[in-house]
């Protein structure tokens, strides 16, 4: 196994040195460059900074308040010719974006016979395909004086290529995370399911070892094409970008039939020299030879429940104490036991809902007021208050209480762990109850190829995952709202329809999974591309003012902002008020239509899918583009730059456990 040893670094893990400086105030600091571009021969003078594509900020109304400051804006890829006929735009501040097929590159010559273009921006999630390159020369013999940029990639090398090969003039560094399609379900440490886009910053999760983790951060990832691909544990697709990051099993030199014939679990444990687990952007999984993994031990973040307060369920005028409801002239328990034999009634009540016409009878019929020593009418009112799964209060550390939901699921009265058992028909509104008994009483288990079957078994080898297969179905013909989300553990990893993936928002600050910290990239790809007279871009990772100067400092010719320049007026999304504080609420769109009628008018900004992400409400861009600046206007003075390409010359990095004292944050 080879290993860099060599330290990589953050924005988070630096500070920069103040030196001697003949700089008096930050306002004899020239923010402006004048650069050339020897590859389309082009001039450009400008402050470097630019607006990343995002759907929520590559905008008209954003380019608007960024070209007054002579910044360029790389604008969406949902505008369309017409739209940009209708803008006045200056060609040395914006960009156009495109993709690198056959439809993107037609737009591309439609927006470019139609108005002036300078910059085009060619955006991919993987700077290392070898299409990029392609694409590249393909656009640099189409428009030979355009100034080209595309990424994203995180070394010297690809840098290079991009620039001799490609023909490009700028490349942009910096992995961009993978994400999830929103209507991924996420396993929570409740033993619930949430979809990704609804989880919410303060949400527990469980992550790769199975333990329960807090949620940091929920991120709108813009729209995206994904690829779909099916497990034989969850029984939808999942949709994701090609680039996220699963942790497998890896058998990849074992061969197919070895795999085919000997137990999985048993092959890993076995070969326990090969590199057994490791991160895979899942568009490079070998779905042979690799398996997807689900922890096998669940450190469930639950309470203890022991009795289920019937008196939620009695009739109004009905009176009662602490200890007895009083129906009548009878009096009944108030608490019934939440024991296998009250689990088992609530499993077999929601396998058959779908065959029970009236509660009330099934309650009759089955005698099972009798069973619990309770009231007829509280039993039905209890049983029609589950709706179609197990309401999120009853998830509960209680054994005997799970034991007995999963053998009601099975419609069974007695089953030993160590048998098969199939299971026909199994119905979605159930489902993710089933996967919580399953990995609660430590079961394996795999739904058959129609996913009509779960095929469930009792699992003790020692292994610390169960494994199963995965397979790529097809890439998505749409783009699609994306999310991700960050979690506070330092292996970084989430559960999503049943498969380990990375939190790929922290890609860059750890080094599992794909990538390389974004001020050690900007270092290692500024040397390349400085090499063969090419220009690079940090893109990613900035959270303050300091972040860009950083950027500047580590040889970055130009840092694109991202989130940063979201919440304010000029970004689409309509104003929501919590707690007494202020919220831009930002929406997806159902279709590239509707993206372009309504974008950047949040008066009529209409969501097709509700909420996707609140993000503190920050004004007018004006004044946070006036906080940026001045901040890099700062550093320049601490540092003795009297120009901004001085920055990099007059840094001098220290290593840092910690930036700043963060004792009073809570106040």
């Amino acid at each position: 196994m080879r290993i860099n040893e060599n330290l990589h670094y953050d924005y988070s893990d630096v500070l920069i040195k103040p030196t001697n400086s003949s700089v008096y105030s930050r306002k004899d600091v020239d923010l402006e460059r004048t650069i050339y571009f020897p590859m389309s021969k082009q001039r450009w003078t400008g402050v470097p900074i630019m607006c990343a594509n995002m759907d929520t900020i590559g905008t008209y109304e954003v380019y608007q308040v960024l070209s007054k400051e002579k910044i360029i804006t790389c604008f969406h890829k949902f505008y369309n010719v017409d739209d940009f006929k209708s803008m006045e735009l200056n060609p040395d501040f914006f960009a156009i974006s495109t993709g690198i097929n056959e439809n993107d590159l037609e737009r591309l010559k439609l927006i470019i016979e139609a108005i002036e273009v300078k910059f085009i921006c060619v955006d991919v999630a993987n700077g290392y395909m070898e299409k990029l390159i392609e694409v590249c020369r393909k656009i640099r013999q189409l428009y030979p004086r355009k100034v080209i940029i595309a990424g994203n990639v995180v070394c010297k090398h690809r840098s290079k290529e991009l620039i001799k090969k490609g023909l490009v003039d700028i490349v942009k560094v910096g992995i961009g995370s993978g994400c999830f399609e929103g209507n991924t379900r996420i396993l929570m440490a409740d033993g619930t399911y949430k979809y990704i886009k609804e989880i919410m910053k303060g949400d527990w999760v469980i992550n790769r070892d199975g333990r329960p983790v807090e949620v940091l951060n929920l991120f709108y990832k813009g729209k995206k094409h994904l690829i779909s691909v099916q497990g034989n544990h969850y029984m939808e697709p999942t949709h994701v970008t090609p680039d996220h990051n699963y942790w497998v099993a890896n058998l990849e030199h074992l061969s197919d039939s070895t795999i085919k014939k000997g137990c999985i679990q048993k092959l890993i444990e076995k070969n326990k020299n090969i590199d057994k687990y490791k991160w895979v952007e899942i568009n490079q999984m070998n779905m042979k030879n690799q398996f997807g993994l689900l922890p096998k031990k669940i450190e469930w973040k639950l309470p203890d429940l022991e009795f289920i307060d019937l008196s939620e369920f009695k009739a109004p005028l009905q009176e009662y104490d602490n200890e007895f409801i009083y129906i009548g002239k009878e009096k009944y328990k108030r608490y019934i036991e939440m024991n296998e034999l009250l689990g088992n009634i609530i499993g077999s009540f929601l396998i058959n809902q779908h065959k029970i016409k009236v509660i009330k009878n099934y309650v009759c019929d089955f005698e099972i007021h009798k069973d619990l020593h309770s009231h007829e009418s509280l039993i039905y009112k209890f049983l029609a208050s589950l709706g179609n799964s197990l309401p999120h209060k009853y998830y509960c550390t209680n054994h005997y209480f799970i034991k007995g939901i999963y053998k009601g699921l099975l419609n069974i009265n007695s089953i030993e762990y160590d048998e098969n058992k199939h299971i026909w028909n199994i119905h979605k509104n159930v489902i993710e109850l089933m996967y919580f008994c399953i990995l609660s009483l430590g079961f394996n288990y795999k739904l058959s190829s129609n996913h009509k079957t779960i095929i469930i078994k009792k699992d003790e080898e020692p292994e610390k995952y169960y494994h199963h297969n995965i397979k790529k179905i097809n890439n998505t013909s749409n783009l699609i709202d994306t999310y991700d989300i960050e979690v506070d553990n330092p292996c970084h990893s989430f559960i999503a329809n049943n498969s380990i993936v990375h939190n790929s928002a922290c890609l860059t600050r750890t080094q599992t999974g794909i990538g390389v910290p974004q001020l050690s990239a900007i270092d290692d790809c500024a040397t390349g591309a400085h090499d063969v007279n090419g220009f690079i871009i940090g893109d990613g990772g900035i959270t303050s003012a300091g972040d860009i100067s950083k950027g500047f400092g580590a040889g970055a010719d130009f840092i694109m902002i991202g989130g940063l320049f979201g919440g304010h007026d000029e970004n689409p999304g309509k104003m929501i008020i919590k707690d007494n504080k202020k919220y831009k609420q930002f929406y997806g769109m159902s279709s590239v239509k509707a993206m372009n009628t309504h974008y950047g008018k949040k008066e009529n900004y209409v969501s097709s899918e509700g909420r996707v992400l609140e993000i503190p409400y920050k004004g007018a861009l004006k004044d946070t583009l006036e906080d940026l600046l001045g901040g890099v206007r700062s550093t320049c003075s601490y540092v003795g730059a009297e120009k901004i390409e001085q920055l990099h010359e007059r840094c001098q990095f220290i290593r840092v456990n910690n930036q700043l004292n963060k004792m009073y944050d809570k106040y």
